[in-house]
């Protein structure tokens, strides 16, 4: 939370009238009062100190009530963030839990510790009900399984690009957001393994999917943030690649991250 200092000129002006800011744009709610700080010897001039997080992107008027209830007004104060464009950075720990026999049946398991995620989210429309964006993220897993006659291990990777939209819970500081996109699953590397020693070749798969998440944001300081979220995937290929139902992915993670 951070205060804003607004000057005020004019003639008799007074420390105990109730200055406050209402906006021009009707979807804009809220008064936003301002608190007395500073005033010269003559009234001629004082400041009043404002809460910057009371503000959203738009035109308010400075309205002067004095205390005998005559009032005036001060239109056409336009309020701009600062940074109109936020891009966030982050990386961390992604497990991934197949939901779909074929996954399952190919990696030997549901659940898959070994894997990590790198995103990168721009904001650049921020309105009164919520920030619009974008988010690029992708995911790698390593997955190994022993079965009697063969193992087999290879890799999972997912990369999407998604729109994206954040609503402040506490502005500046806890956000919720969800999102929805499409990209591509690569099934790579993977082989099997005899206990003759002799393996299969590499072999490699790649399928184009659609997805969908939500997470939760919290900034420890201005720019250092942690996100918690998950991601849900479904698969879609041929049916000699994919079967039926649609293969589906779900990918929970706990992300640190920095806002530029």
């Amino acid at each position: 939370t951070e205060d804003i200092t607004v000057s005020i000129n004019g003639i008799n002006l007074k420390t105990d009238a109730l200055y406050y800011f209402l906006p021009e744009d009707s979807s804009l709610l809220g008064r936003i009062n301002g608190q007395v700080i500073e005033v010269n010897s003559d009234f001629s001039r004082l400041k009043i100190s404002v809460n910057s997080d009371s503000f959203n992107e738009g035109r308010y008027t400075l309205h002067v009530k004095n205390p005998g209830g005559l009032e005036s007004h001060i239109p056409g104060l336009q309020v701009q963030y600062q940074n109109p464009t936020d891009i966030y950075l982050s990386a961390g720990w992604a497990p991934g839990l197949f939901i779909s026999e074929l996954f399952q049946n190919i990696s030997g398991n549901t659940g898959h510790l070994l894997s990590c995620n790198g995103r990168i989210s721009p904001v650049f429309i921020k309105k009164s009900f919520g920030y619009f964006g974008a988010e690029v993220y992708g995911n790698f897993l390593h997955f190994a399984h022993e079965q009697e006659k063969y193992s087999i291990a290879g890799f999972f990777s997912n990369a999407v690009i998604s729109a994206l939209y954040q609503f402040p819970i506490i502005k500046k500081k806890f956000f919720i957001a969800g999102k929805i996109g499409a990209g591509v699953t690569f099934v790579h590397n993977v082989q099997y393994i005899y206990p003759n020693n002799a393996a299969s070749p590499y072999i490699s798969t790649m399928y184009i999917n659609a997805s969908t998440g939500i997470y939760a944001q919290y900034m420890i300081t201005k720019n250092l943030f942690a996100a918690l979220g998950a991601d849900y995937l479904l698969v879609f290929g041929s049916e000699n690649q994919v079967g039926n139902p649609i293969p589906s992915l779900v990918y929970p993670y706990i992300n640190i991250g920095w806002k530029f």
